[in-house]
């Protein structure tokens, strides 16, 4: 277990209490006025501080919004934003690979060359998993639970 800074837990708690409107969000400027400097230098206090509650338990999340603050994030939201988080990871190893494709071989030892290979093999698999997959034309087929469960009932099973 880790030990909380009190002025980033106090930070955290401000932020927490200062989210307004009905999409719980919270301007740069009041969040200025909160860390009490402008955000760039104080962004690492910031950053802290909404890791710090998004670790908390409850857990509570937060996206940029551009050009205004910050969101805090419903479960909707953090389902929609991990298809963002995919597409980053793919890539960071796509970026990966062509690096590494740009090494000269012929100057590396085996071993070099094999650490070499076994990474590109990562490289490629991380970027095929990460990659996002139409689900929209398979949403279709793909039955309720409720239906399903309804229908299994129906039948006389349990």
């Amino acid at each position: 277990m880790f030990e909380k800074r009190p002025h980033i837990a106090d930070l955290a708690r401000k932020i927490v209490a200062a989210l307004t409107g009905v999409n719980d969000e919270i301007s740069d400027s009041t969040l200025e006025q909160i860390i009490g400097m402008p955000i760039d230098p104080g962004a690492y206090v910031l950053k802290v501080a909404l890791r710090d509650l998004e670790r908390a338990d409850p857990p509570i999340l937060f996206r940029r919004i551009r050009r205004f603050g910050w969101k805090r994030m419903q479960d909707r939201d953090i389902v929609a934003n991990s298809e963002g988080d995919l597409k980053k990871i793919a890539r960071g190893a796509r970026r990966g690979r062509r690096r590494l494709n740009k090494a000269r071989f012929d100057v590396l030892t085996n071993g070099e060359q094999l650490h070499a290979a076994r990474n590109n093999t990562r490289f490629a698999a991380i970027e095929d998993s990460a990659a996002t997959i139409r689900v929209s034309k398979f949403e279709s087929t793909i039955p309720d639970l409720k239906t399903v469960l309804e229908k299994i009932k129906s039948t006389g099973g349990e």
